[in-house]
């Protein structure tokens, strides 16, 4: 252990070789590329210090002992699976951070009275078993067996079979499970994926919440007519509703309360489909986030009252559906503090700001206390290879955990 230097770089570049596409990392989990990254995480723990294992669902978990056994732990991790073609800092730049903090206070010397865990989370994404944040709700108990038997890939394996076909034993999750009674907390490092830092030539930001998010349909109902034959004054289109909406977008923010909220139409299904028919019903799915739950209720009353007034503009009929829907998550307060007076001490400004994406430290909200830092995107590149973070900052980053930790144990 003594002999061995972590490099943030070089980890980064190795991890990102785990991946079946050039252009970008894809790695999906359960599939052999996760489980050569599962074996160089082992490997990377162990050389520094760490207790190391996979638990049953994937995650990559290493434990340094404190000097109190009956302490709770202090969590600290990412994600390691991807999107499709990602870069190579999402998820990974937290986990990379966290494990210099680790070989920092092997370096010097530093031991603390707390445990501290290191977890790298798989399946965050939701991309290949099309539910996000497996990993960290299996191991906060909010993920019951009946779940992971539920939640299927493309290739319509489950995900407990595909954990049962890696070597592991989901059906004792249970025993691996964090809550109140072991840990302290946890925190969570991430690159922004926004611009924010970026653009204000600022090396972090101390996360104060995640945003609220629901996917609602919006369905417009009109009358399928001929595209020819029809004049313009008397059709019913659908399609010229769910285009009203969208066009009326950037005026519902405008008026909105808060410079926090997004709206996002990013799917549409028009019926008959066809270019000689007028469309007969428009289904519009939009995503609506904003950084309270306050907030996001009366944005999402805007957006029906606008859809009801222009369904009756065109003598159409409108229906609207909630598909789903997320809390938004405070950060914790104290550890909001802790983590700025870190950043100040290790000589590094920081601004408070909020998350519009999702992390797992939302997920691990229900069990602990939760804290975030955000890096620079560089011009809020992120799920895309050009996503990129310097390492100048990455370093600053893991500067400041360690910080972090070393004023913990000096409280």
């Amino acid at each position: 252990m003594d002999d061995y230097s972590f490099s943030i770089a070089a980890f980064l570049e190795d991890m990102a070789s785990f991946s079946t596409t050039t252009d970008g990392v894809t790695r999906f989990p359960c599939t052999p590329e996760s489980l050569q990254a599962r074996e160089y995480l082992i490997n990377t723990m162990t050389n520094l210090g760490l207790e190391a294992y996979v638990d049953h669902v994937g995650n990559v978990r290493g434990r340094r002992q404190g000097q109190d056994s009956q302490a709770k732990a202090l969590v600290f991790g990412s994600h390691y699976d991807s999107v499709r073609n990602a870069g190579k800092y999402d998820g990974l730049a937290g986990i990379a951070c966290s494990l210099k903090m680790v070989d920092d206070l092997n370096r010097r010397h530093v031991h603390t009275e707390f445990p501290i865990e290191i977890i790298a989370l798989e399946a965050e994404e939701g991309c290949d078993f099309k539910s996000p944040f497996i990993g960290s709700k299996a191991v906060t108990g909010l993920f019951s067996l009946d779940d992971l038997k539920q939640v299927k890939n493309t290739e319509g394996v489950d995900y407990f079979t595909a954990c049962q076909q890696n070597g592991l034993f989901p059906e004792a999750i249970a025993t691996q499970q964090y809550d109140a009674q072991n840990t302290a907390a946890f925190v969570e490092l991430h690159i922004e994926q926004a611009a924010k830092l970026d653009q204000m030539g600022i090396s972090l930001g101390i996360v104060s919440a995640i945003s609220a998010l629901r996917r609602v349909r919006l369905s417009f109902f009109g009358q399928a007519n001929h595209a020819g034959a029809t004049p313009m004054d008397q059709r019913r289109d659908a399609m010229v509703a769910a285009a009203g909406f969208i066009h009326h977008i950037p005026a519902l923010l405008d008026a909105h309360s808060t410079d926090s909220a997004t709206i996002t139409a990013g799917r549409i299904t028009c019926l008959p489909n066809r270019a000689n028919i007028i469309p007969a019903i428009a289904h519009l799915e939009i995503d609506v986030r904003d950084v309270s739950d306050p907030e996001l209720d009366a944005l999402h009353r805007q957006i029906i009252g606008y859809c009801e007034q222009l369904a009756e503009t065109e003598g159409l009929r409108f229906e609207t559906e909630l598909m789903g829907e997320g809390p938004a998550v405070a950060m914790d307060d104290a550890l909001q503090r802790q983590l700025g007076a870190a950043a100040e001490l290790a000589g590094h400004q920081a601004v408070p700001i909020h998350s519009g994406a999702g992390h797992d430290a939302g997920i691990f909200a229900a069990v602990c206390p939760v804290g975030m830092v955000f890096l620079p995107s560089e011009k809020g590149f992120s799920h895309n290879p050009q996503e990129h973070t310097d390492n100048a900052h990455l370093e600053a980053g893991a500067e400041v955990l360690t910080q972090f930790i070393v004023n913990m144990e000096n409280q």
